[in-house]
């Protein structure tokens, strides 16, 4: 492997020390490091601009929280101008373990001669539970959508299938990218070796008649109102291309619905963004919302 040839993009946003050791950890295997910043405060961008000197990191500072789409074009473009061959996106809560690069590229270019992969995402595991992440695969051979962080792309499929969709801010940008590579004809897998620690979110098990009943994750009224806005953006765009997908896409929205009215906080409020975002969805809007 020649590592030269890796950049690996990081997206932060109030980041603590945890995730700067997270970005130290990352640039011991690959060549360079970008960090873009979406608008944290004064001392958590000095802390960053230490770790740039540190590391020699290109640091992207932006001075109002543009969304994640937004935050990782510009650093896959700045890795495309430089000719990397590879980009490894990553939220700043991942950390990746020993041999991680190495494992992605050699599982990635020994499937690529067995199908035309476009991504592949490693096996991710919570480092607070243990859990490992599971996919569905629809049928595929490897997972049917991913998620961004741990996402390893050659440079020439970025180039082919374009950037990433800034204006869903934050939330189903991962879906949608994994989508238009499959309607490109690419196929996406998962490194059987490559191992990434990836915190899921901050979920809490609900127990009744002694046993565990569900789990639910305790997004803000603010973030659901994204998820279902980019939820119903998704079916509105990819409904005839991938039905049963989509199908299910709605039915995890019920669910998710049921789960906060049954043992959720704020309630009330995360109901109204929810059907706010619904509605945005259901009219194909997009972009940064005013609500709070």
């Amino acid at each position: 492997m020649n590592s030269n040839r890796i950049c690996g993009i990081v997206v932060t946003y109030h980041p603590i020390s945890e995730h700067l050791d997270n970005i130290r950890t990352l640039r011991s295997q690959v060549d360079k490091v970008i960090v873009v910043d979406n608008a944290s405060n004064a001392d958590e961008v000095e802390g960053l601009r230490s770790l740039q000197a540190e590391l020699a990191l290109i640091l992207v500072e932006n001075h109002e929280n543009m969304g994640i789409g937004y935050a990782l074009n510009q650093g896959v473009r700045w890795a495309l101008e430089h000719d990397y061959k590879w980009i490894n996106t990553f939220d700043q809560d991942s950390c990746v373990t020993e041999g991680y690069m190495r494992a992605m590229i050699e599982d990635f270019e020994q499937l690529a001669t067995e199908m035309p992969l476009g991504l592949l995402v490693p096996r991710y595991r919570d480092p607070l539970t243990g859990e490992f992440r599971r996919f569905r695969t629809e049928g595929h051979l490897g997972p049917f959508v991913t998620i961004t962080s741990g996402s390893l792309f050659p440079a020439d499929v970025i180039r082919t299938c374009g950037p990433f969709v800034e204006e869903l801010f934050m939330y189903g940008i991962d879906d949608e990218y994994s989508l238009r590579l499959r309607q490109r004809g690419f196929e996406i897998a998962q490194s059987k070796k490559a191992l990434l620690l990836h915190l899921d979110g901050e979920s809490r098990v609900v127990r009744g008649f002694g046993r565990e009943l569900f789990t639910v994750t305790n997004h803000s009224a603010l973030a659901r109102y994204y998820a279902n806005r980019n939820r119903f953006w998704l079916i509105r765009r990819y409904a005839r291309s991938y039905p049963l997908w989509c199908m299910r896409l709605a039915l995890d929205g019920v669910k998710e619905t049921v789960k906060i009215v049954a043992a959720e906080r704020q309630k009330r409020i995360k109901l109204v963004r929810i059907f706010q975002g619904i509605k945005d969805g259901m009219f194909g809007r997009t972009g940064k919302t005013h609500l709070s």
